[in-house]
């Protein structure tokens, strides 16, 4: 398996939203595919539809795109944390033996948002297919700003002092914040609404002798990676960015770089967790354990014509389960009366990985 690292600067600005105008901070595999084909469409025009089909096919698949954080320490990378989104399942112990310490500790795991790679592989290890849920303590890991789990393992590794542990506990290299703004009448150039515009900043943070910088990246398989026109869209992605307003160079990035994981995530099982949105086929929706349904709207804005409402979907969030392999599907969500040579993808095909039967 592959990762895909957008490395980004300190301070860099970024506007993920959902449809109920919500920022978050993972950037859906549906969204990421639009964006790496659009920007393949403007260096390879004429190749765009060979590799639409070969994600259509499966030959291609990623995953969203997630959080990660490098910790530098002066030139040194010493080590690399990347985070997943928490299951929609049970996780934590028995309640019939659960006491009030029990119930203290469910609710710090449900403020949970995000799972390293080494907390995930545990978790998936510790799968109880009797009592059905994963009987694993996240609350006995290391936990970051109330929402970042990782593992006391990895913390050991860093060798930080008592102060320092403290320091990377309350640490939050995520902010939200708010900017003023004023709608201007394109035809009276009139002021109009006053309004607030949010994004999310992602900045640096010194504990001791390290550096963290976060950054984002997507898992993707062997094919996509080594395809070097995809990789030249990538390159190009930088640029052009992520997300909503990029006209005011918010979403760039600095680099993309590709590495290889291993040792995690590696399961196999009678289980599966999505780390993609999923729109199943029909046949497969008898398949589907938990999920939590997410909306896709919005509007289609092409070579600066008319714009038009695309079909309003909805489609399984990243960490639902499965109890086999559902592939997903491709959507084409043209409304009717659109007029030009072009169709409107959703990429609602699934990134799976397996649990509850070992290696």
């Amino acid at each position: 398996m592959k990762v895909v690292k957008l490395l980004i600067g300190d301070r860099a600005k970024f506007h993920f939203g959902n449809y109920k105008r919500e920022l978050t901070s993972v950037f859906s595999s549906d969204s990421l595919f639009s964006a790496i084909i659009n920007n393949y469409a403007l260096l390879y025009p004429e190749k765009t539809e060979q590799i639409i089909d070969k994600f259509r096919k499966r030959e291609y698949l990623i995953s969203s795109c997630y959080l990660g954080i490098d910790f530098w320490n002066g030139e040194k990378k010493k080590k690399t944390i990347y985070f997943l989104i928490k299951p929609f399942w049970r996780i934590g112990r028995d309640r019939n033996e659960e006491n009030d310490d029990d119930l203290r500790k469910r609710k710090m795991i449900k403020k949970l948002k995000y799972l390293s790679l080494n907390v995930y592989n545990d978790l998936l290890n510790a799968w109880n297919e009797e009592k059905g849920f994963f009987e694993y303590d996240l609350s006995a890991q290391f936990i970051i700003g109330n929402k970042f789990c990782i593992s006391n393992q990895e913390v050991d590794d860093l060798n930080l002092t008592f102060e320092e542990k403290r320091k990377l506990a309350d640490l939050n290299f995520i902010k939200e914040y708010s900017t003023p703004k004023v709608a201007v009448n394109r035809i009276t150039n009139k002021s109009e609404a006053f309004y607030y515009e949010n994004n999310i900043e992602l900045s640096y943070k010194k504990i001791g002798d390290y550096t963290l910088k976060p950054f984002f990246y997507f898992l993707a398989n062997q094919a996509f990676v080594e395809n070097k026109e995809i990789r030249a869209s990538l390159n190009l992605l930088c640029d052009e960015g992520l997300g909503g307003r990029r006209s005011m160079g918010i979403g760039q990035f600095q680099n993309c770089v590709y590495e290889d994981i291993t040792g995690v995530l590696s399961h196999e099982g009678n289980k599966y967790i999505s780390l993609s949105i999923v729109f199943p086929k029909k046949e497969e929706v008898d398949n589907v354990l938990s999920y939590n349904l997410v909306k896709r709207n919005g509007y289609i804005f092409s070579n600066g014509g008319r714009a038009f409402r695309k079909k309003d979907v909805r489609v399984m969030q990243e960490g639902s389960i499965f109890n086999c392999k559902v592939e997903g599907q491709f959507l084409d969500l043209k409304p009717e009366g659109f007029k030009l040579p072009h169709k409107v993808y959703l990429n609602g095909n699934s990134f799976l990985i397996g649990f509850g039967g070992g290696k």
